[in-house]
């Protein structure tokens, strides 16, 4: 199973730092979104994982 987290994980990587590359940065800072402000410097796309309370409250308002 390590393989395939592996595998995901450089898939990630890769494809955020793809992004990053893809973008303007030329472009006036108005024209981009704030948020992309962070993946840009990071060039990565992802978040942090979902605290357990955070969970927890998905589960019980989907009913699971």
């Amino acid at each position: 199973m390590t393989d395939s987290i592996d595998d995901w994980r450089s898939l990630l990587v890769r494809w955020s730092q793809e992004w990053a590359d893809a973008q303007d940065l030329d472009a006036p800072a108005g024209e981009r979104h704030p948020r992309d402000e962070e993946p840009l410097g990071t060039r990565w796309l992802g978040f942090p994982p979902a605290s357990e309370e955070r969970i927890l409250a998905v589960e019980e308002r989907l009913g699971r």
